[in-house]
């Protein structure tokens, strides 16, 4: 479930009755019988679309309403569980695009390099093993049919296109006709897929699509400084081409014009080149200081400063606003739920209320609710006790729903599904046993003798000396790979006994189970037959293990807050990590698209010679390109940083000229200006609200 705080979007438009909004009436089926309803086909209906409603509400997303007929409903849930495979298979394909052989490499020019250019070492790439054409066409058409399959569904179940669903199909449609047009067309240098697989897979994706309105939000504002501060620049630099004539040595280096003297002030003002930019003009003259210093202070420490801020509050401004947006529409949705349930406005029975919840636990946004727990519910729900739910008290639904999420988890799998064996004494000691204290205390020493045995065996690689036998190590792979299989049934009984709910709920098994899932799979991968065993694996494994150590801190109090703030961070973290990848992969795109073969050793290739003149080459860089994705995500990553950024565009602008730089200063603007301040200002909002829930919890719950 959702906080109030996410952004809640349209799915598409409401064409119901005034009892329902949010669904739509249709007396035919399919085949264009009349179903005949009774008074229990109307009451289970009722619950099913109240259940669809209170769903939106816990989701935030308005979605069309369905068609009242047995095939739509049918439609609707086969849709609505398989919807977790149709986004997966969005995001398989755009990881499609990792091994799609790049459209450079088809170009004429390169026909001097054989069968297969890419992947020459004259330009440089990752050695990957790319798809031929038509293992391309069988994965992606295999790919796109769930999607397909998914539009189908929906639009039978809605009757009608509305909302994101015609977004969808416009892509899917134009996707389609990309896919046509490359396999089929005997030359082809460019294609729209690999854009139109990652909108593909934003639109299956509300918390990412949400999350690039918010930083589509922050363009105006961000643009704004951007303006201010591309004056800034053009003015220090006017003065410097003045102050710097090209007969000395900084004119010539760095202010040989007006542009160019606006290129080294922007690289000044990213701190890439200082004070490498005033070497020239200070070792003259020490009076020059004046003229980079105050550059410097005013731009780093008050412009870059002020762009940060104003990303920061807009993005608050944004959250602020789309919170009431989503206060409003949650209210005014559990209301269209209340009208459908109680038709007379006469209340809703507890009888009617349970099956509500019954039918809630069909949807993945809903905590699984127990029959025990539905009874606590409607009785928590019914204060005045007189076996009906008014409008106020109903409207408090998505309160006691969010706390039956935190106080109330599902039972494990064996109590849900096998009866017979949850009843058996075995398994009741077999959860005695695993929930008992001095077992997580023996657990706890046995992290402790491992640390131990850890240093022992990695004492070489920790002081600094070269492992004395390779032998020794190889011979510890036994008794590593046997710790390591300790922790995995660890893992696997508590969450069998706990069931995967209320593990996943504490932090400390989230922590167990991550470093628990590294340490075996690179012991099952040194444990792989092969002709080299590189003691170094086995050394990590170790190391690997040593983590879950940390989970013994979780004992004091300031490292439990701040531990368990951290984990709880990480999902939304990760949200905003998959809008930073598919704005690096949309320039990713753009990037093998524009520079594509352009960094080589090729001695037939223009580019070749330049390329070895610049400082690119000086400083061994040329791994650092856009022959193919991979490569150029690696690219975009550095540019974050930041630093000697100019030396990467140098190699750029040498083979294409100055031009080429306008690609770089826009992801700079677009990546680092936008998308970092919007991914710290998201962090440092998430840390300190999940902080002080954290803490507070924590202080409420200790002795």
């Amino acid at each position: 479930m959702r906080s109030s705080a996410e952004t809640w979007t349209e799915e598409g438009t409401s064409s119901g009755g005034e009892d329902s909004p949010f669904c739509r009436q249709d007396d035919s089926d399919s085949d264009g019988s009349v179903e005949v309803q009774t008074p229990s086909d109307s009451r289970r209906k009722a619950v099913a679309r109240a259940a669809f409603l209170i769903q939106q509400a816990a989701d935030g997303v308005a979605r069309a309403g369905i068609r009242e007929t047995s095939s739509a409903r049918r439609a609707f849930i086969l849709r609505f569980e398989t919807l977790p495979f149709v986004r997966a298979c969005t995001w398989l394909l755009v990881s499609m695009t990792f091994f799609e052989q790049p459209q450079w490499c088809t170009r004429p020019d390169m026909a001097h390099l054989g069968d297969k250019p890419c992947g020459n070492p004259m330009y440089p790439s990752y050695p990957i093993p790319y798809m031929s054409e038509n293992m391309g066409i069988v994965v992606e058409i295999l790919l796109t049919t769930p999607i397909a399959a998914d539009m189908a569904l929906i639009i039978f179940a809605q009757g009608h296109l509305g909302g994101h669903v015609r977004t969808r199909l416009v892509l899917l449609v134009v996707l389609l006709c990309d896919m046509v047009y490359a396999y089929f067309a005997p030359i082809h240098f460019f294609r729209f897929a690999p854009c139109l697989r990652i909108a593909v897979a934003i639109q299956y994706s509300h918390s990412t699509r949400n999350r690039l309105k918010l930083l589509v939000r922050t363009l105006p504002g961000v643009l704004t400084t951007s303006v201010f501060a591309l004056i800034y620049i053009v003015f220090f630099a006017w003065i410097g081409v003045i102050f710097f004539p090209m007969d000395g040595a900084e004119g010539r280096s760095f202010f040989p014009g007006l542009l160019a003297g606006m290129w080294s002030l922007l690289v000044l003002l990213t701190t890439a080149n200082f004070p490498d930019v005033m070497m020239p003009a200070y070792s003259e003259n020490r009076e020059v200081f004046l003229y980079f210093g105050f550059f410097v202070i005013v731009g780093i420490y008050f412009l870059v400063n002020v762009t940060t801020a104003v990303a920061f509050n807009v993005y608050q401004e944004c959250r602020e606003h789309d919170a009431e947006w989503f206060k409003l529409f949650q209210a005014t949705t559990i209301k269209a739920a209340y009208d459908v349930l109680s038709t007379k406005h006469d209340g809703i029975s507890t009888e009617t209320l349970k099956e509500l919840f019954d039918e809630l636990n069909h949807y993945e946004d809903i905590q699984y609710i127990t029959s025990d727990n539905a009874d606590i519910l409607a009785s928590s729900l019914d204060e005045d006790n007189d076996g009906t739910c008014t409008e106020a008290e109903f409207g408090r639904i998505m309160a006691a729903l969010t706390l039956a999420m935190v106080e109330n988890h599902p039972p494990p799998f064996v109590e849900r599904y096998c009866h017979t064996l949850a009843a058996t004494r075995g398994w009741q000691v077999l959860k005695d046993l695993v929930l008992r204290k001095w077992v997580e205390i023996g657990m706890d020493v046995f992290l402790v003798i491992i640390f131990v045995s850890n240093v022992f065996q990695t004492w070489g690689d920790i002081v600094g000396h070269e492992p004395d036998n390779s032998a020794k190590d190889l011979s510890w792979k036994p008794i590593q790979a046997i710790i390591a299989w300790v922790f995995l049934v660890d893992c696997v009984l508590h969450i069998l006994v706990l069931g995967w709910s209320r593990y996943w709920s504490e932090s400390k098994h989230k922590f167990d189970f991550v470093v628990t899932v590294m340490a075996v799979v690179v012991a099952i991968y040194v444990w792989i037959p092969s002709t080299q065993q590189d003691p170094r694996l086995v050394r990590t494994v170790a190391t690997l293990r040593v983590l879950r150590l940390l989970r013994l801190l979780d004992r004091f109090h300031g490292f439990a807050v701040i531990f368990g703030t951290f984990l709880n961070t990480l999902p939304h973290a990760f949200a905003m990590a998959r809008v930073l990848f598919c704005a690096m992969y949309v320039f990713s795109v753009l990037g093998t698209q524009i520079f594509g073969g352009v960094i080589n050793t090729d001695p037939r290739s223009p580019y070749s010679g330049p390329v070895a003149a610049s400082d690119f080459a000086k400083a061994g860089y040329y791994p650092n390109n856009f022959n193919d994705m991979p490569s150029a995500m690696v690219v975009l990553f550095e540019l974050l940083v930041v630093n000697n950024w100019f030396v990467l565009v140098d190699g750029y602008t040498a083979a294409l000229g100055a031009w080429a730089r306008v690609y770089f200063v826009t992801w700079y603007i677009f990546g680092v200006l936008i998308c970092l301040n919007v991914v710290v200002a998201f962090v440092i909002e998430t840390f300190l609200s999940e902080y002080q829930k954290h803490a507070s919890a924590t202080t409420t719950t200790s002795p």
